[in-house]
């Protein structure tokens, strides 16, 4: 399995006091890139994440194909699918 950790922008920036530029907050993120025969039943098992977390999370649109090679996002485990 590769699994690799990065820092995602989640996109979430602090009120500006006028003191200076905003800081985005960093998230680490899970990485997962797609072995040959996996499914996203499959991946979410083995992060412990719902199958509905992981398409929302990456933003997948029907039909749910995953090909082997592709970047899969995990989310964390406090994700709230909006």
């Amino acid at each position: 399995m590769r699994m690799l950790i990065c820092l995602r922008n989640r996109g979430v920036d602090p009120p500006n006091t006028g003191e200076g530029p905003g800081i985005e907050e960093q998230t680490p993120t899970t990485v997962y890139q797609v072995q040959p025969g996996d499914t996203l039943e499959t991946v979410a098992a083995k992060f412990g994440v719902t199958v509905e977390a992981l398409i929302a999370f990456n933003k997948l649109e029907a039909p749910y194909t995953l090909t082997a090679g592709m970047i899969l996002h995990i989310p964390p485990a406090d994700y709230v699918i909006p």
